[in-house]
């Protein structure tokens, strides 16, 4: 229960961006922006997943 509540933050500014694009795409509108904030996020993601992984190995190993 605990770790949902504080993983629930994290997924709000991509659902706000990618229902942003899909709303943008039905209105016929670019929606390049949105599709490049949701590649940063996914690049940020991926570069902090080997350290955050390590750190949690190292915690359940104690």
């Amino acid at each position: 229960m605990l770790l949902s509540l504080l993983i629930l933050p994290l997924y709000i500014p991509i659902l706000i961006f990618a229902s942003s694009a899909v709303s943008q795409a039905q209105a016929g509108l670019e929606i390049d922006a949105q599709l490049y904030f949701l590649g940063a996020i996914l690049v940020m993601s991926l570069m902090v997943a080997p350290f955050i992984s390590a750190l949690s190995l190292k915690i359940s190993l104690e």
